[in-house]
């Protein structure tokens, strides 16, 4: 399992994960992933709809079956928007303990052996046993 923090409204928009940013550049997040084998889709196949096509059909080679999963179903530029939209006390009370749930559960129903986290997922919390 890949584990992002939440959507990018762009992205929503676009119909994709990690699609290109509002300047037409591409994430580095797929050049990254085809350099490593993990996720190998050529640069002419990276749009939205054929990655989205790709990653939904697991028509990929890697030598894993990859999932995504934003940890926060609420798009927002960065993740500290959900806080300053919601207020922390919603956020603390019933953002987190929600998304906590619905990852725990996720991970038990899927069988997932591991997930993988990036650093730009600080606000992601770092102990998901509660």
């Amino acid at each position: 399992m890949l584990l992002f923090s939440n959507h990018h409204p762009y992205s929503v928009h676009q119909g994709m994960f990690l699609s290109p940013n509002t300047r037409g550049q591409e994430n580095l997040f797929w050049p990254v992933m085809e350099a490593a084998g993990w996720l190998p889709i050529a640069k002419e196949y990276r749009t939205p709809e054929q990655v989205g096509d790709i990653c939904l059909e697991a028509k990929y080679r890697g030598p894993f079956e990859l999932i995504f999963y934003c940890y926060y179903a609420f798009p927002t530029d960065y993740p500290e928007d959900i806080k300053k939209i919601f207020g922390t006390e919603f956020f603390n009370q019933v953002i987190e303990p929600e998304a906590a749930n619905e990852f725990k559960q996720t991970v038990q129903e899927t069988g997932v052996e591991a997930v993988v986290t990036f650093n730009a997922n600080k606000n992601v919390p770092k102990d998901l046993s509660r």
